[in-house]
C-alpha cells in the first residue's frame, strides 16, 4: 500500500483529521471530499512547493491515500447494503450548473 507523510498536525487525539471531517458530513459529500481532495494532489501535481521529482511523488503518494480512503468508504457502504443511488444525487458536475427554472 502506498504512504504519503503523515505528520502529527494531522492528528488531533489520534483521530485523522479526514475522519473527523468526514464524520460532518453525509455519505454523498464525504465521497465528494475525498474526491476531490484526491483531484487536487493530482492537479497540482509537482507544482506545490517547486517542479521537483521529489514533489510530484508526494502529490501522487497524497492522491493515494485519499484514493484508498474513498475505496473502503465505498466498499464500507456496499457492505451496509448500499446502492450509488443512496448515496450521489448529482449525476455530473454539468448539473450544477443547470437552469433549474
Amino acid at each position: 500500500m502506498y504512504e504519503s507523510d503523515n505528520p502529527e498536525h494531522y492528528k488531533k487525539d489520534k483521530i485523522e483529521t479526514w475522519d473527523a471531517i468526514g464524520s460532518q458530513m453525509s455519505d454523498e459529500e464525504e465521497i465528494g471530499y475525498l474526491k476531490g481532495s484526491a483531484a487536487k494532489h493530482l492537479f497540482r501535481f509537482g507544482y506545490k512547493g517547486g517542479l521537483t521529482i521529489d514533489k510530484a511523488i508526494m502529490d501522487v503518494k497524497k492522491a493515494i491515500k485519499y484514493l484508498i480512503k474513498l475505496l473502503q468508504k465505498l466498499e464500507g457502504l456496499r457492505k451496509e447494503g448500499h446502492k450509488m443511488a443512496d448515496v450521489h444525487t448529482q449525476t455530473n458536475v454539468e448539473d450544477l450548473f443547470k437552469d433549474k427554472t
